[in-house]
């Protein structure tokens, strides 16, 4: 009782921290989207968080007794897998309120300005090359372009219109929501399959993600499959290692921050386990081989136009201090930029745009699990989804969500993308996580709700609820 205490003591005084540190900020300009609401809703969810843990520290002992054991209960449940007849036609019309949301917010992107004119642009030089033409120009280094990966321009290359890339988008957001609804329903029951379809159909990071020409929808799906093969046991065995490699070849060609999760998992293949480093060597290995044969032309073409396998044009931007700097300094490489930065910035700096940028990104995240109609809002109903997800995570016994590697990937996410907050933040950087999350606590809620009420109930309330909650979200956003 007094090591949880002193945890909710010590967890007090940093959220209190973070309180302070929106207020001050918040003061000068608003944080996110330069939207005074960013700013109210995430000074509102700090304080309840402050305020959660404040309270846990001076709980008597029975109150945490009586937590304790419900928390037991939470973390032993099994549930068998439910099965409903209502599942399909639930999760049709789930992906029907979804279909809504993305016809309402690709008639709204009127016009391809930024990213979006820049895959088109793209994708009419590879038509121009021919599919042949572009894959020996890539090998042979003569194609230059380092900022978007080939797949999705491939893909929108075979009729490089607007229209046709924010429905291809869109079409890779639907199929991300029912190939994680069916994951779910396979792995965990049909209540926790409504349950993921309703808050991915409107989920507001992947339904933006997905009204745009580019690539996040597709890498989302391709992230999302790889976790999913990793969840069936896929490293298990040396061709279930080289597919999920494979996975995150297809996922680098797609973006350069596929990179990120192969790396996470490589590491964990490597470090965790109980057997011998010789035998977690073997698959961590394959995991890399299958990567690398999917990848081979663009890590070909990075070494012969740019001399290093993993380049990227960003690369060059993760140490500068606003976009229009770095993209207008040389390309020193990454140690010599990082030199170059610490000899400008120092420890004091460096400590500080880190600290702010894990506060924002945090925000970032827990916006990125709200539903869409709610703008910077997302955050409150968001936090709440992330906490449940985070719990879910990391007292994963069995291993059917690969719970703690993926919070290894959502702490790689967040600290990296709080780094390269100068430069730029978004949702977009962060929805290839959304499903996952969003996976994890749709299971910690039916395992929360089955400690207090019968299966059955549960499940009524699970199918009735998630078909309001879509309802309600899509009408909003057509609507509105």
């Amino acid at each position: 009782m007094k090591l949880l205490r002193w945890c909710c003591a010590l967890l007090t005084l940093l959220a209190g921290g973070f309180v302070v540190a929106i207020a001050i900020r918040g003061s000068a300009r608003p944080i996110v989207l330069n939207q005074s609401l960013a700013s109210g809703a995430m000074l509102l969810v700090a304080l309840a968080v402050t305020g959660l843990f404040l309270l846990g520290a001076f709980l008597p002992d029975p109150s945490w007794r009586s937590l304790m054991g419900v928390a037991a209960q939470w973390r032993s449940f099994q549930l068998e897998r439910d099965r409903t007849r209502w599942f399909v036609p639930v999760l049709v019309v789930l992906l029907l309120c979804q279909g809504a949301i993305l016809w309402r917010l690709v008639g709204a992107n009127v016009q391809a300005v930024d990213d979006q004119a820049d895959y088109l642009r793209v994708a009419r030089e590879i038509r121009e090359l021919g599919g042949s033409g572009y894959v020996v120009d890539l090998f042979s280094g003569r194609f230059l372009e380092d900022n978007r990966h080939p797949i999705y321009c491939v893909l929108l290359a075979c009729h490089p219109s607007f229209t046709l890339g924010k429905y291809l988008s869109a079409f890779f957001g639907m199929l991300v929501t029912l190939v994680a609804a069916l994951f779910a329903e396979s792995r965990f029951g049909a209540t926790a399959g409504v349950l993921t379809a309703a808050l991915l159909a409107v989920n507001g990071a992947l339904a933006a993600s997905s009204s745009l020409v580019a690539c996040e929808s597709l890498l989302t799906l391709l992230v999302t499959f790889a976790w999913m093969q990793l969840c069936w046991g896929g490293m298990r065995t040396p061709h279930g290692a080289m597919g999920i490699g494979a996975t995150f070849g297809l996922g680098y060609l797609t973006k350069a921050s596929a990179f990120f999760p192969l790396v996470i998992t490589f590491l964990h293949a490597l470090v965790v386990g109980d057997r011998g480093l010789a035998r977690r060597l073997v698959p961590a290995s394959l995991l890399v081989v299958g990567f690398v044969v999917i990848s081979l032309p663009l890590l070909v073409r990075n070494i012969r136009a740019y001399g290093s396998p993993l380049h990227s044009f960003n690369t060059k931007l993760l140490f500068a201090d606003s976009f229009d700097e770095g993209r207008a300094e040389p390309d020193l490489g990454t140690i010599n930029n990082a030199r170059h930065y610490w000899s400008r910035h120092g420890a004091g700096g460096t400590l500080r745009r880190l600290g702010e940028g894990l506060v924002v990104e945090g925000f970032v995240l827990v916006r990125s699990l709200g539903p869409v109609p709610l703008e910077s809002a997302r955050a409150i109903p968001g936090s709440f989804l992330f906490a449940i997800a985070i719990v879910t995570m990391l007292v994963d016994r069995e291993g059917g969500l690969r719970g703690r590697l993926l919070f290894w990937w959502l702490l790689f996410f967040w600290g990296f993308f709080g780094w390269y907050l100068p430069i730029a933040t978004s949702d977009r950087f962060t929805v290839p996580l959304v499903p996952a999350l969003l996976v994890a606590a749709s299971w910690g809620v039916v395992r929360g709700v089955r400690v207090f009420l019968e299966e059955r109930m549960t499940q009524r309330i699970a199918l009735v609820g998630a078909v309001a909650y879509g309802l309600l979200f899509a009408m909003w956003t057509i609507v509105g």
